[in-house]
């Protein structure tokens, strides 16, 4: 069968055949990066934009995790 452009691969591309570095922010689409998809603690304070957490991001629970503690924000 003829194509125009490339031949479709003849297996199912996985992640181990995307080297690392190769998938840039500019080929995500908007919203497709789910919380489900981050894995445990990849965002941290320095990748979170100024004033984009408010009180409603804040969980109500005090917890420690190393040096670490979380608390309510309250306005």
């Amino acid at each position: 069968m003829g194509y125009i452009g490339k031949e479709p691969a003849s297996v199912a591309l996985t992640s181990s055949d995307i080297a690392d570095g190769i998938i840039t922010t500019a080929k995500v689409a908007d919203l497709n990066i789910t919380t489900a998809k981050l894995a445990a603690g990849a965002v941290s304070n320095a990748k979170i934009a100024a004033d984009t957490v408010n009180s409603a991001n804040v969980d109500s629970t005090i917890s420690t995790t190393g040096k670490s503690i979380a608390f309510t924000l309250v306005l």
